[in-house]
């Protein structure tokens, strides 16, 4: 999960931003 999330917020554009919001949060434990 974690490297999808690094993936998401590499490339901004193609996820939205609840996906995002939501890698935040993981990232963040």
């Amino acid at each position: 999960m974690k490297k999808r999330c690094v993936e998401v917020l590499s490339n901004e554009d193609t996820y939205d931003r609840d996906l995002r919001r939501l890698c935040l949060l993981i990232s963040r434990r």
